[in-house]
């Protein structure tokens, strides 16, 4: 016996006991392929969301979502999470099983949004290239002001105390760095350098 599968079509070639070939053809109901939308590479600001519309097609109904790493998302089973903090520019990964458990994966990479000067939230950052401090003002009341590193781990935090505030980056080795200003209008990031 021969089997051949041609677009939804499968054939069996059955030779009967006279040896005589009989074709038997039988129409599959196979669901079109199963592809994963993670959605467009973004940029993060103050807030993103994750996943195509829609974030799946195809395949068998319903589906399920995992997206990873989880680091950041508001709910890594949802078809759509939302970023509302980001710590370091990462690449995030959809897998979509369908209810055959059939998977497909999608990938879209998140950066962060990097600025010297907002004009959203009229914030201030001088010099953007430093050895000693970093000077930060505000049209508004800051609240706090951190600095991360690339691997997204915090490395300084001071408590704002009004709408400028000076800090020490003596302790701080060389390299780049994320700076977060938080003030009452939300969350800006800067990127400086420190030598």
């Amino acid at each position: 016996m021969k089997i051949f599968l041609t677009l939804g079509l499968c054939c069996f070639f059955v030779k009967s006991i006279a040896q005589q070939t009989h074709i038997v053809a039988l129409a599959s109901n196979q669901p079109p392929a199963l592809i994963a939308n993670a959605g467009d590479d973004a940029s993060f600001g103050s807030s993103v969301q994750l996943g195509g519309a829609p974030a799946a097609v195809g395949g068998t109904s319903p589906y399920t979502y995992a997206w990873s790493p989880v680091t950041d998302l508001s709910d890594a089973t949802e078809a759509n999470p939302t970023i509302n903090e980001l710590m370091v520019e990462r690449t995030y990964t959809l897998t979509v099983t369908d209810a055959n458990d059939c998977t497909a994966t999608d990938e879209v990479y998140v950066s962060i949004a990097l600025l010297s000067v907002s004009d959203d939230l009229d914030i201030r950052v001088f010099p953007t290239v430093a050895s000693k401090s970093i000077t930060v003002e505000s049209a508004s009341q800051i609240s706090s002001v951190r600095i991360i590193d690339l691997n997204g781990k915090e490395r300084l935090r001071e408590i704002g105390t009004g709408k400028a505030h000076r800090l020490s980056v003596l302790s701080l080795a060389e390299g780049m760095y994320l700076l977060q200003v938080q003030t009452q209008n939300g969350v800006t990031n800067f990127k400086i350098v420190i030598r």
